[in-house]
């Protein structure tokens, strides 16, 4: 009996550790006790917390898990505070030290009310946290439909924007072809100028060069006819003196016949005198007439072979003058050969000209053709960049505006849980109420029960 007045006379006295751990569950129930106050409280922190994680967050997240560890530890060191008063509780809700749990043991019919403001707090928290959820799905689908439509809009955009490139493309290569064509008609059209300048060109100079090989051909003709004329004119002369020769030897072939006939009449008249000496005279007039004779057809055969001589330097002459032609004639062919070589290696070198022209254009437009090229995928590049970074702008808005959706759904939910735990507080101030009001009582009865009996044992 003395024991169980030891045990029942101090139901308040709590463990150590019960004891130590008041002072935590103490500031905790401050925040079931005042749930505005926590409120107040509670949402600067929130907010600061949040816009710390957002712009600092290298200094904001140790101070978060500070501040999330010293809540751990304080509602760890709560609990052997918090079993101990449910122990309390327990052993004042029936004399026989029961360890139910205090949900097991019956209520009186007055305290029923406690548990419907339970639970219509816990219904109002679930229909806030239900409204959150389904405003945080709705903000989710809004942001998926707007990056869906980002997406839509951006892909037209490079479609629009490919579509606009690719038909400057083909006009830059309309307009190269163009100017390709352009340049190859000119060209075509100045090279028939061109090949007939140089034909002209080189006519002249063939026909200069003709020119100068007929005066060479000329003088040359010229000097050989003055050499021949000179040559005939020496032959005249020759002819001349052999003919005055020829006369003076007739001459005097006449004379020393006329003299022989005077001789011979002279003789014939002496002959008369002396006949003997006439015919002697005649034969002496005849043998000099017979040498006389001779000595003329020898100057006639020394004519004829003068003349056949300058026959044969005439012909010869003639011959020296066809064979120079004839030269001529070569050194003309060889220099229209030489000119139509000439011709043929301009034209040669003209076409090479052309050729390398043509090539270096081609050249150049390739190049072109290469840097336009590199600039339109350069464009495209750019304007792939910029609807990437406005996706990603667009995805970053989405994903901030899904972040405030989720940010007020938590809110919302933390709001609804500071409902919830005001609840829980004051359902816990309502029991503890009754628990010390039952204390109080046993106690009381206690009391009562050990002064009668010492009045019953007094005489």
């Amino acid at each position: 009996m003395r024991s169980q007045r030891v045990v029942v006379s101090r139901p308040d006295r709590l463990p150590l550790a019960a004891r130590a751990s008041a002072v935590p569950a103490t500031i905790l129930d401050l925040g079931g006790r005042y749930p505005g106050a926590a409120v107040l409280l509670a949402a600067p922190l929130t907010v600061a917390g949040i816009w710390g994680m957002v712009t600092r967050p290298s200094l904001a997240l140790p101070l978060v898990l500070l501040v999330g560890v010293v809540l751990v530890l304080t509602d760890f060191l709560a609990g052997p505070y918090r079993v101990a008063e449910q122990k309390a509780r327990a052993a004042a809700g029936t004399p026989m030290r029961n360890r139910q749990p205090l949900v097991n043991q019956p209520r009186p019919p007055s305290r029923q009310k406690p548990p419907r403001l339970k639970v219509e707090p816990q219904a109002g928290a679930q229909a806030e946290a239900a409204a959150a959820q389904a405003q945080a799905a709705e903000a989710e689908a809004v942001a998926a439909t707007a990056r869906a439509r980002a997406d839509a809009a951006a892909a037209e955009a490079l479609a629009a924007e490919a579509e606009a490139l690719a038909a400057e493309a083909e006009a830059l290569a309309a307009e190269a072809r163009a100017q390709d064509e352009a340049a190859a008609a000119e060209a075509l059209a100045a090279e028939p100028e061109a090949v007939a300048a140089e034909a002209q060109a080189q006519a002249g100079v063939a026909a200069a060069e003709v020119l100068a090989a007929e005066a060479r051909a000329r003088e040359r003709a010229r000097a050989e006819a003055a050499a021949a004329e000179a040559l005939a004119v020496e032959a005249h002369k020759r002819a001349e003196a052999a003919e005055a020769q020829a006369l003076a030897a007739e001459a005097r072939k006449q004379a020393k016949a006329a003299e022989a006939h005077a001789v011979a009449a002279e003789a014939r008249k002496r002959a008369k005198a002396a006949e003997p000496e006439a015919l002697a005279a005649e034969a002496r007039a005849q043998a000099e007439a017979t040498e006389t004779q001779a000595l003329i057809a020898e100057a006639r055969e020394r004519e004829r072979a003068r003349a056949q001589a300058a026959e044969a330097e005439a012909l010869a002459i003639e011959a020296r003058k066809q064979a120079e032609a004839a030269e001529a004639q070569a050194l003309a062919a060889a220099a229209r050969k030489r000119a139509q070589a000439a011709e043929i290696e301009a034209l040669a070198a003209e076409a090479r000209k052309r050729a390398k022209a043509a090539e270096a254009e081609a050249l150049v437009a390739e190049s072109r053709a290469r840097v336009e090229a590199a600039e339109i995928q350069a464009l495209a590049a750019e304007a792939r960049a910029r609807e990437r970074a406005r996706a990603e702008a667009a995805e970053a808005e989405a994903l901030a505006a899904e972040e405030r959706a989720r940010a007020e759904a938590a809110e919302t939910r933390a709001r609804a849980a500071e409902v919830w735990a005001g609840a829980e507080a004051a359902e816990a101030q309502a029991r503890a109420a009754e628990a010390r009001a039952k204390a109080i009582r046993l106690r009381l009865e206690a009391e009562v029960k050990n002064k009668w009996p010492r009045q019953g044992n007094q005489p």
